[in-house]
């Protein structure tokens, strides 16, 4: 008797199992669209990581905003980005006109590349390594040169 009430209850639960999992969708069933996609991306990084992010990458954008520089991150040609990324690293100035110290440029330069690296833009291109950027990069050092 009581090795029938083990096997019932055993066949009670896994039928409760299969019948909740037939209810959840599965992976064969499940259709995730490209916001979808790139939001489990975005997710997966620590919160500072994006806050630092959007902090950096909004000081290229408010001063393309300031000089009316249109700009589409998703299809812009990296000889072009470059010659942006080059003005904009010897411009670039706090919200009280001061200089960033080099940490902060650093981190401003990091914040850029990741987010052309990240979805919604995922471009191919490392503005800190590919040769393409050089001349951006010669004027981040330099700039940061002359901070110290």
């Amino acid at each position: 008797m009581e090795e029938e009430k083990v096997v019932n209850f055993h066949c009670e639960v896994e039928f409760e199992e299969q019948k909740a999992a037939a209810e959840e969708p599965s992976s064969q069933t499940s259709d995730l669209d490209e916001a979808e996609l790139d939001k489990l991306v975005l997710d997966s990084k620590p919160g500072n990581t994006r806050k630092c992010t959007n902090w950096g990458f909004s000081k290229l954008r408010t001063w393309l905003e300031k000089r009316n520089i249109p700009i589409d991150f998703k299809t812009v040609e990296a000889d072009k980005l470059n010659d942006i990324l080059r003005k904009f690293y010897a411009e670039v100035r706090s919200a009280k006109n001061e200089m960033f110290t080099p940490s902060s440029m650093t981190g401003i330069r990091a914040a850029i590349n990741r987010t052309l690296l990240a979805p919604p833009y995922s471009r191919n291109m490392n503005i800190i390594a590919d040769r393409e950027f050089s001349t951006a990069n010669d004027m981040f050092s330099a700039r940061c040169k002359n901070l110290l």
